[in-house]
């Protein structure tokens, strides 16, 4: 099995629902730090300081980059727990992290954007991506009312 090798769908637990995992990675380093899965090169100079960026605080607000182009390279999908105020509950959800080739950073906890990453690593490949996939981040809501962020493939990739 190669460094990059994509492994079967898995079932991750959520607090919700199982999730499928289409992401996993086998052998990733990048799993030393509690990520499941990245498209990060292994061994080269920049792959630590993008891992260390792609783990550390987003550099753009999810607000901000609804309806924006945004050029995707590198992604990483980190368990991320989630706090009930009111009942002080703590479940596990996924944390989404896209990285363009500069390395500028958004990271979004939503299970639409992951979807989203899942049906994109299913037509295009783990990555990374080069030239970059322009994606663009949108708010839907759900047959349930509630909002949710998911991205679409745009421009000329599309």
């Amino acid at each position: 099995m190669s460094e990059h090798e994509i492994l079967p769908a898995q079932i991750i637990k959520t607090g919700q629902q199982p999730i499928r995992n289409m992401l996993t990675l086998a052998n990733s380093p990048a799993n030393n730090s509690g990520c499941f899965a990245s498209n990060l090169p292994v061994g080269d100079n920049g792959s630590l300081s993008l891992q260390m960026k792609l783990t550390g605080p987003s550099d753009l607000r999810t607000e901000d980059a609804l309806d924006c182009v945004f050029s995707l390279a590198f992604w990483m999908v980190r368990p991320a727990e989630f706090v009930n105020e009111e009942t002080g509950e703590v479940t596990t959800g996924v944390r989404v992290t896209l990285a363009d080739p500069a390395g500028k950073t958004l990271a979004a906890a939503s299970l639409g954007v992951y979807d989203s990453l899942c049906r994109l690593v299913s037509f295009a490949g783990p990555g990374p991506y080069t030239p970059p996939v322009p994606i663009m981040l949108r708010e839907v809501r759900t047959r349930h009312g509630r909002k949710m962020l998911v991205f679409d493939v745009v421009g000329p990739s599309a």
